[in-house]
């Protein structure tokens, strides 16, 4: 989470806890300020925070340390004396009524910020509903030599997912620093297969094996959509 591993990325987007917990300014070392300059992209990333009720304190380092545009993504559930004095210092946007939408925020960044790539640094609840959503390419994992125990809070958490739709992932890359261990994965997608795509390769006697694994699913003509993991 320093800055190293925010030079090259155009928006950094937070959950409220993290937000207010480590209370960053973005504001990045001049080197990683001048490697963005040379990309032509600007010289912070853009900060945001999500919270569905808004209560984000509108002091947070963030809405007053660089020239960045600051975002705040929230729901219907916002107050109006809360949304007022938040558009004093950041640009909201309500996406939803109860719940953040993700898809919805991905939409925002990507047609009116121009946002090429995002890197989430949440909370368990906002991971999860990244995950949810789909919209996570690749994790960032960090292995750290020590031991809490007792009740505390995990990477991902929400209300989890069924044993059939686990998000898998693919190890890419790995650095060993002192004891620490930096992990780099890759989001395996889901691929759907059509009526027609199945019922091809149930006939196909190339990728038998294939339509043989998928049997599990029963008769392939009675079903319109079948999941299965794609590249």
């Amino acid at each position: 989470k320093k800055g190293c591993c925010k030079s090259g990325v155009k928006q950094t987007q937070l959950s409220l806890e993290q937000a207010i917990a480590d209370n960053p300014t973005f504001d990045l070392p001049a080197e990683y300020r001048t490697n963005r300059a040379d990309k032509k992209i600007a010289s912070n990333p853009i900060k945001a925070v999500i919270s569905g009720r808004g209560s984000v304190p509108s002091t947070l380092k963030m809405f007053n340390s660089n020239d960045s545009p600051a975002l705040v993504f929230t729901t219907d559930q916002i107050k109006s004396n809360q949304y007022n004095d938040l558009h004093k210092v950041a640009e909201i946007h309500v996406v939803g009524k109860s719940e953040v939408d993700f898809t919805r925020i991905v939409e925002i960044l990507t047609k009116e910020y121009d946002v090429k790539q995002l890197l989430i640094e949440g909370g368990g609840q906002v991971n999860f509903a990244a995950f949810k959503a789909g919209i996570v390419n690749e994790v960032f994992l960090t292995l750290s030599p020590k031991i809490a125990g007792g009740n505390i809070q995990t990477m991902v958490e929400g209300t989890g997912f069924d044993f059939d739709s686990l998000v898998e992932l693919e190890l890419l890359n790995f650095q060993t620093v002192a004891s620490e261990v930096f992990l780099h994965y890759r989001v395996i997608k889901k691929q759907i297969l059509t009526k027609d795509l199945v019922l091809h390769l149930s006939f196909d006697k190339d990728i038998g094996k294939v339509a043989k694994d998928l049997s599990k699913f029963g008769n392939h003509a009675e079903f319109n959509t079948i999941y299965e993991r794609g590249n």
